[in-house]
């Protein structure tokens, strides 16, 4: 009977299923809160993985080279393929532009043969899951590079670049007693019966924060390095512009695109966004502790 694993990321629940008479090796601790019973609720997404030799490209359109992966396609068809130095691709899954099945091929650098025992290790992982995730929320959800939190019954979201501090300020928030750390890199975004709603997700940064939890949006804020703490007030025009640089937006998706801009705009225009200049220390932790998005107009 073939190995099932399932696994939820911002409620989006991922079914994958191994072939026959091959095991799963386990994932990432980082993925241990996210996985969950595997009887249950009808997937967002089916994944077959299989042993199938993957199939050409040359003649699909090249669409995005990603730092670790490209995308090819024509007529509503995907096909997304790891790179590396190996002759076949570490593996490619196909879907459709509307992703509900997702079929992956899993190349050599996957398996572990040892006698009569074949292992594989699970493709559903970093970038894999998050690129599909992209697809299947688009319009719906975004994803961000951001920090979360939850303060007492707020969730706060920190936005910034690699080197903005999230992680910095996720340890501080961390080492305190009245937040909850839910992700130090990467937070998903969805608005569920009109409440924006905060989702940790397992793609950490340095402070390895992944926490398969979710709280109502109270406030995003834009992260700047700074000798002193202070928190401006952003307009929705200057909160889009802010947002746009880390939101994680398909641009090679001409199709989704204009639905994820629009969510994007509604979510700068809708949930308060301000400036948070901080010096790394228990003091920004103690404004954040005391802040109330109304105090700030």
């Amino acid at each position: 009977m073939a190995d099932v694993v399932a696994l939820s990321v911002a409620g989006v629940r991922f079914l994958v299923r191994c072939p026959p008479g091959v095991a799963l090796n386990d994932l990432d601790p980082c993925y241990g809160p996210f996985g969950v019973p595997a009887a249950g609720p009808a997937p967002a997404l089916e994944v077959e993985l299989c042993l199938d030799p993957a199939p050409s490209t040359e003649s699909q359109e090249h669409l995005f080279d990603g730092q670790s992966w490209q995308l090819y396609g024509s007529d509503g068809r995907r096909y997304l393929k790891a790179l590396g130095g190996a002759a076949s691709p570490r593996w490619l899954a196909e879907f459709d532009l509307r992703p509900g099945r997702v079929k992956v091929h899993c190349g050599e650098a996957l398996l572990n043969r040892s006698g009569q025992q074949v292992r594989l290790t699970n493709p559903v992982s970093y970038p894999l899951d998050q690129l599909l995730l992209m697809y299947v929320l688009a319009g719906q959800g975004l994803v961000l590079h951001a920090a979360g939190a939850k303060l007492g019954a707020r969730g706060y979201l920190f936005a910034g670049s690699s080197s903005a501090g999230k992680s910095t300020l996720s340890r501080l928030l961390a080492e305190g007693e009245k937040a909850l750390v839910l992700s130090d890199d990467r937070m998903v975004v969805r608005e569920i019966d009109g409440t924006y709603m905060a989702f940790g997700t397992p793609w950490y940064g340095e402070a390895r924060a992944a926490l398969n939890e979710c709280v109502p949006l109270s406030a995003i804020f834009f992260l700047h390095h700074s000798q002193e703490n202070s928190i401006h007030r952003c307009s929705s025009p200057d909160a889009l512009r802010a947002l746009l640089p880390v939101a994680s937006i398909p641009w090679y998706e001409s199709e989704l695109v204009p639905g994820v801009l629009s969510f994007t705009e509604r979510l700068a225009a809708r949930v308060p966004c301000f400036d948070l200049h901080f010096r790394p220390g228990t003091e920004v932790v103690d404004l954040l502790e005391r802040f109330s998005p109304g105090q700030i107009t």
